[in-house]
């Protein structure tokens, strides 16, 4: 599902804040899509390790944000049990702008989750 995410065009950077739960080892990757565009602009991730936060800052004025879609990926290596939680929050500042997350079981070694937000200026 799309979660909307509304930011102020004249309020600072966009940071995503990614971590992945139950101390699973995980990989992010962030990409940008435009409406009628058939690749997206990729803009960065990065690793997940030891239930750390990871913070990857935008890296576009935030100008050019609006209207597109945010796509996080987030590949999970299940070597601690079969449990996972990857979860994603974007910041403004000190202000929460968006967030979504899992938390499931699975029998595989390894599970993708992806995460949309739709970018709107307020």
């Amino acid at each position: 599902m799309v979660q909307t995410a509304r930011y102020q065009p004249s309020g600072g950077p966009i940071e995503v804040h990614a971590v992945s739960g139950f101390m699973q080892p995980a990989v992010y990757t962030l990409h940008l899509w435009t409406k009628g565009e058939d690749r997206p602009e990729d803009l960065g991730g990065g690793v997940l390790l030891g239930g750390d936060v990871n913070v990857s800052a935008l890296p576009l004025p935030t100008s050019r944000y609006a209207g597109r879609i945010l796509q996080a990926v987030v590949t999970v290596s299940l070597l601690n049990g079969k449990r996972y939680a990857p979860a994603i929050r974007l910041l403004q500042g000190t202000r929460e702008i968006g967030a979504d997350g899992v938390e499931k079981t699975t029998t595989r070694a390894s599970i993708g989750v992806q995460f949309l937000f739709l970018l709107e200026e307020e």
